[in-house]
């Protein structure tokens, strides 16, 4: 009767212990599981966040070249209409000279001073125009360099924000580049760091899943090896 009590507790001790092993086993098999979801969401989320940073710099860049089209055209309808105005003037002038009817070595002096004041206001012009077709040009990149942070918040997607507070003082324009299109130029070449900043809990989450998974690991290994079963039809794997 002895004997056979303490076969049976044994058993029933080997039964509970192949039932945790089987546990750990589930546990770890799932944590697995979470671990690759994690990364694969991770490995998206880098995608998404690279070609999102692209097309909103080229939008900022479309939105540049807009201004600049646009500054020069302005440009342009001003020169003409001074253009057109010294025109009336001297054309006035030249009439006003004939009707006087002067004598013909005066009429000449006369014609031909008007001639130089008009050649002499197209230049004035003409170099007026150029002043400002290279000024506009720098009035427009001297503001784009001068973009606040608050401009250039306004500018970028929700999900940047907190990449752009980190690094914000780093951020300079170029000749070429207004401080928007510098920072979405970094944000894509960057992508894992502006994903860092808006999924930090994905982070945290894989170092739990790999804390857990270790941890389960460590228990399956110490759980009895084969040889402590008095039979290998005892062994619980």
């Amino acid at each position: 009767m002895t004997t056979c009590a303490c076969d049976l507790r044994k058993k029933r001790s080997l039964g509970a212990e192949r039932e945790r092993v089987r546990a750990l086993r589930a546990k770890i098999d799932a944590l697995r599981a979470h671990l690759k979801d994690a990364r694969e969401r991770r490995k998206r989320a880098l995608a998404l966040i690279s070609q999102q940073c692209r097309a909103e710099r080229l939008a900022v860049r479309e939105r540049v070249i807009a201004m600049r089209r646009a500054a020069h055209e302005e440009s342009k309808r001003l020169g003409a209409e001074e253009r057109q105005g010294a025109r009336a003037v001297c054309g006035a002038q030249q009439v006003g000279i004939h009707q006087r009817g002067a004598e013909a070595v005066f009429h000449a002096r006369s014609e031909r001073d008007a001639e130089l004041k008009y050649q002499a206001d197209l230049r004035r012009m003409e170099r007026g125009n150029r002043a400002r077709t290279r000024e506009r040009p720098r009035s427009v990149a001297a503001e784009r360099r001068s973009e606040s942070d608050d401009e250039v918040r306004s500018n970028l997607p929700l999900e940047l924000l907190g990449a752009f507070e980190r690094i914000k003082r780093s951020i300079t324009a170029t000749p070429h580049m207004s401080r928007t299109e510098v920072f979405l130029l970094w944000a894509e070449n960057h992508p894992s760091e502006i994903f860092e900043s808006i999924e930090e809990r994905t982070e945290i989450a894989i170092r739990e899943y790999e804390a857990k998974e270790r941890a389960a690991s460590r228990a399956l290994r110490r759980a009895p090896k084969r040889q402590q079963y008095e039979s290998a039809s005892e062994v619980p794997f």
